[in-house]
């Protein structure tokens, strides 16, 4: 093609939360190859790109901040429901509505949209090629972004067990039934999955089984998440040179049970048991402050709030020896993607997608789920290693990025699937 093709992204927010950094980071990796003039359309928006399109009029940018509230409304038949992220997806965005019907773009490439941001229904009235790029389990769910251990989304949904419900044509049944509908008229469609453990349970579910299925990995920029010598970003960071670092963290990380916190603290209990030179660690814990009334760690801890910006992110993986990932589900974190990039091994549970980024015993380690003595385990492989053992392990990290996971890759994966729908 001679001339570029026009794609317009859209997430709910621009670069809150790891669907949305995800996102965002492809929408600049477009933009940095040729034949591709990319926007990126979002609910919410913190940057200041003027192809970030935002809501425009007061009316709108009213609207968008009771959209989330608005596609609630629907949940409060269950009141007994489980505390979870769930979405219906029912109601009209007016700001949605606005640019799509003035828009002029060749391809849409939809990515997290719930909170009612893209009504489903909206998506067969693109009237363009679909690449739908799935961020956790929401689109072939009854509502549900993360199903957790339920496999209902196989058979259609139905006696949903996160709305505590008994009715076989229950809302999630309802939804369900809806998003089969709906994907089912759009002609032109690609399904894009960044694991390969969310791409095999998508391809079970009743709603996607029968539909396009890729596996393209989300990328990181290997020029701006590389690793710093660690005597230097420790003194930038003001962390002690002589103690042994383990860092670990993720957005809303006590709050957050997914993520795996009480687990974290068991496991560094579990590991002070272990060793006789508690003095010589400290734990650095980020998208977290301290909490009030909760479990105090028995090792000195710092607490730092959520980090927006790549410079900091990469000094703090660059100062630690470690990065531990406690989450019970996963898809494929940029926690561990950053981490890697930046020369620290990881050890998390052989959970979801993890096992794409973590070769075990190679760059990090893969511990039984959720098996906390197994975690120290790995702490301890890690932390005990020897200078050259350690190096070894740091460059293996970086060269699974570097060879697997570039932002430039996905990039032109991504192109190619364009131009692939386009023909």
């Amino acid at each position: 093609m001679s001339e570029n093709i026009k794609i317009s992204i859209f997430n709910s927010k621009d670069i809150e939360g790891g669907a949305a950094v995800s996102a965002f980071r492809l929408y600049q990796g477009l933009k940095k190859i040729g034949g591709i003039d990319a926007s990126y359309i979002v609910n919410n928006k913190k940057t200041d790109f003027n192809d970030v399109i935002s809501a425009e009029t007061k009316f709108q940018k009213l609207f968008c901040n009771l959209v989330g509230v608005i596609d609630k409304i629907p949940l409060m038949l269950y009141y007994n429901r489980q505390k979870s992220t769930w979405s219906n997806n029912y109601f009209p965005n007016i700001f949605l509505s606005s640019y799509l019907d003035r828009a002029s773009y060749d391809i849409a490439n939809v990515h997290w949209i719930g909170g009612g941001f893209f009504p489903v229904y909206m998506l067969n009235k693109i009237g363009k090629p679909l690449v739908f790029t799935l961020h956790d389990s929401w689109i072939f769910t009854g509502g549900c972004h993360l199903p957790l251990n339920c496999d209902n989304f196989i058979k259609g949904c139905g006696k949903c067990p996160q709305l505590n419900s008994n009715s076989k044509y229950d809302l999630s049944r309802l939804n369900l039934n809806k998003k089969h509908e709906v994907l089912s008229k759009i002609k032109r469609k690609i399904f894009v999955c960044p694991s390969n453990w969310l791409s095999k349970i998508a391809s079970k579910s009743s709603v996607l089984k029968d539909f396009d299925i890729r596996v393209i990995p989300n990328g990181i920029d290997i020029n701006s998440f590389r690793q710093i010598e660690k005597e230097v970003a420790r003194k930038i960071l003001g962390i002690d040179l002589n103690k042994k670092i383990i860092l670990s963290g993720a957005k809303n990380f006590i709050s957050d049970k997914i993520k795996g916190y009480s687990l974290f603290i068991n496991s560094i209990n579990l590991f002070l048991d272990k060793i006789n030179d508690s003095q010589n660690y400290e734990i650095i814990l980020f998208g977290a402050s301290k909490p009030v009334n909760n479990v105090e760690l028995r090792l000195k801890t710092n607490y730092i709030s959520y980090l927006y910006d790549e410079v900091s992110l990469r000094l703090l993986y660059s100062a630690a020896d470690i990065m531990v990932v406690p989450s019970i589900t996963e898809n494929l974190p940029n926690t561990i993607m950053e981490s890697l990039a930046c020369g620290t091994p990881v050890v998390a549970f052989n959970i979801g997608g993890i096992s794409d980024l973590v070769d075990h015993k190679i760059n990090g380690y893969l511990a039984s789920p959720f098996d906390e003595n197994d975690l120290v385990n790995g702490m301890l492989w890690i932390l005990s290693s020897d200078e050259k053992h350690y190096l070894n392990i740091s460059n293996n990290c970086k060269t699974k990025i570097i060879k697997g996971f570039s932002l430039n890759d996905q990039s032109y994966s991504y192109l190619s699937l364009f131009k692939e729908l386009l023909k």
